[in-house]
Order: structure tokens, then sequence, then C-alpha cells
């Protein structure tokens, strides 16, 4: 991780790290779920729209402990910027049932959700953001956003690990986890695909895209690579495999606080 930082920076990038969960943090809702956290993977605890940073309602208790080291490492960036500051709905604290819920939500996690202009595309799998957390999140916006809903097999946790989009007209996908086929904006576009397993094993989709030219992808996927720059794509190739075993690799890794718009 220290070493994509050191990439990331050399390239003009701020980056921000979340401050280390307290003890108390981590026993946040230990009655239901064993004190301990993560921390690799801030995509998820947030989600930035425009000048609305929101933080997210998420699936399972232990990732809902990830919010606090955050929420300090951003506190002066935050309030010292235009940004509209707002958490989802707090998650009933409710034990894991039967078919492995942990309740109602609304749920709705960053890595589930891509921006496409004013389209916003949200996976739901069963294992983390679910309808009502679609339903808060277009409520929340208005008319100016048009929120869709992704459906995905189960075996994958979300959206961004079985889509990636480098930019306009290119998309990296696995087409095994769409339960209802791709999503409408795909239609036109230019696709990579990759099997099942550099998908869900290597997350091979879970890129950081920098811009619409350049994409940092791990060293383990080298078909993938030749595939991005035979599309015009720079591609940076650096290890990650001690983060991607996790479950989770590039986007998983970051969350960008401000974005460039066309609109």
């Amino acid at each position: 991780m220290d070493a994509a930082i050191a990439i990331l920076e050399e390239r003009g990038v701020t980056v921000h790290r979340p401050e280390r969960c307290t003890h108390d943090e981590q026993k946040y809702l230990d009655n239901i779920f064993p004190a301990s956290v993560i921390q690799f993977y801030p995509r998820d605890p947030m989600l930035v729209i425009g000048n609305r940073f929101i933080e997210t309602g998420q699936f399972f208790p232990l990732r809902r402990r990830e919010r606090f080291g955050i929420r300090r490492a951003l506190a002066d960036r935050l309030a010292n910027s235009n940004a509209q500051v707002v958490s989802m709905p707090p998650e009933p604290p409710t034990p894991e049932a039967a078919d492995g819920n942990w309740g109602p939500g609304p749920f709705l996690e960053g890595g589930d959700t891509f921006l496409v202009g004013r389209d916003i595309y949200v996976g739901v799998s069963g294992n983390a953001s679910n309808s009502a957390g679609v339903q808060w999140l277009q409520q929340y916006l208005g008319a100016d956003y048009r929120v869709h809903e992704v459906k995905l097999t189960k075996k994958f946790l979300h959206l961004d690990c079985c889509l990636a989009t480098p930019r306009e007209g290119l998309a990296i996908i696995c087409k095994e986890a769409f339960v209802g086929g791709l999503p409408a904006f795909l239609k036109d576009w230019d696709l990579i695909e990759l099997p099942y397993v550099e998908a869900k094993e290597m997350l091979g989709c879970n890129g950081l895209v920098l811009d619409e030219k350049t994409i940092m992808i791990h060293t383990d996927l080298p078909q993938l690579s030749k595939a991005l720059k035979n599309a015009g794509q720079e591609v940076i190739e650096t290890p990650f495999d001690a983060v991607y075993r996790f479950a989770g690799a590039f986007r998983c890794w970051h969350h960008p606080l401000v974005r460039e718009s066309k609109l």
C-alpha cells in the first residue's frame, strides 16, 4: 500500500489515510459482532457525489466501525470545504438472520455505486447494498440524478468486483455477475471481458482510474494489462497481492474526494 501511495503522490495526488480506530470504536455493536475492524477499504463507508459527502449504511456490523477513523481523518478537510456532509439513517442493531441477512437497512456501499454522468448505478447482490439503500439515495439526491439498481449474483460482493469504467466507451466486465443482463449504458461500449477467476479471486475489475487515459492495476493480470494497452490506456502496474487476497483491490482501497466533471 505504501508503494502504491508513492506512485499516486508522484503524480500530484493528495492522499489522506484513515486514522486507526480506537479500542472503543472497535467495540461498537460488539453485542452482535465481536470487536475488531478492518481499514483497508475506505471505498465502502463513504460516497462522494458532487459536493455531497455521504457516510453510507453498511451491511456487516464489522464494517460499520470503519466510518469513525475516516471521520476523524477528514474532519478538517471537510469542514474547510463546500462539502454537504450527511449520514444515512443508522442501521438497526439486528443480529444475523438464518439467511445471512443483517437487517432491513437501508444499506448502501461505495463499492456498489458507479457514477456515469447524472446516472448512478448501484449493484444489489444480497451481500451489501439493498433496494432500500437505492431508494434512499434517489430520494436524497432528488430529480437531478437517476439512480438505477443493478441485480448481481450473490457470488460477488460489490458491483466494482465485476465492472470497471476506465473511460467513457470502455469497460472491464465479468458477464457472469449480472443476473439481469448488463446495465443499459454499456450497450455501445467496447468491453474487455474477464473470466470468473480473474474477476472474483484476483479482483481484476477493481482498478484505480486516475483519469480517462490512466488506470492502476496489480501486476498479476498480464492479459488485462495487454487488453487495456491495446485499447489506448496507460497502465500502471504494481504488486498488490497482499491486499486483494482480502477480497478487495485498488478501487476498494481508495475513494476520491474531488472529481473533475465535464457536466
